[in-house]
């Protein structure tokens, strides 16, 4: 065997590629970090889930918060610039806010792990050293949804009462109905069908203080 050849069986396992495995190593991560918590997981339990070698961990990811980044980069970047390129008006803001809270419950329904992670880590213990990466996701994924509810505004198409909150208000109680939501249903794998696109759109009317047809 060459040891160029050598070299690669150590960094891999024999037969996949490099985007392979960094798929491996992300998937390991968030099964390990949800199971775990953050904190009390090791690069040596991601490596050993894994089926690889150090080495190869730290060639995709130097460090435990780098792959945590890199997890949220893969799972939550794709979606949140395509919904910051949005700029809503007067006939699409609902629509969007609807189809916003549906790809919401679609990503949770996609893989109930990413959610886990993100509760568990934004409304347990502190975690200090990926506590920015988790404020600016919030932070990117609030503005989104106050930029829809400021066009709702400015077409005067909120009821009054809902509306003396002002788009950050409205914005806060969108994302805790939408969020608690995920929170509930994607702790059991059998519930994780409720989140349905008419579970969004009845979120959506309540937020807004309509009555229900």
């Amino acid at each position: 065997m060459s040891s160029g050849s050598q070299r690669r069986r150590q960094g891999r396992p024999a037969g996949t590629t490099a985007a392979e495995t960094e798929r491996r190593i992300l998937d390991a991560a968030l099964t390990a970090f949800t199971a775990r918590g953050y904190d009390a997981t090791g690069t040596r339990d991601i490596v050993a889930a894994a089926g690889i070698t150090p080495p190869t961990l730290y060639h995709h990811c130097r460090t435990k918060r780098d792959l945590f980044a890199r997890l949220l980069t893969a799972t939550c970047e794709e979606p949140l610039n395509a919904w910051e390129r949005v700029q809503p008006n007067a006939s699409d803001w609902r629509q969007l806010l609807t189809q916003f809270a549906e790809e919401s419950f679609a990503l949770a329904r996609a893989d109930a792990r990413l959610p886990r992670l993100l509760f568990q880590s934004t409304f347990g213990p502190p975690l200090p050293e990926v506590a920015d990466l988790l404020a600016e996701l919030a932070s990117r994924r609030f503005a989104i949804v106050a930029r829809l509810m400021r066009a709702g505004l400015e077409a005067k198409a909120i009821p009054p009462w809902p509306a003396a909150g002002g788009a950050d208000g409205l914005t806060l109680a969108f994302c805790c109905l939408v969020d608690q939501h995920i929170n509930v249903l994607c702790r059991d794998d059998a519930t994780l069908a409720l989140l349905t696109n008419d579970l969004a759109t009845w979120l959506v009317g309540l937020c807004l203080g309509e009555p229900p047809t």
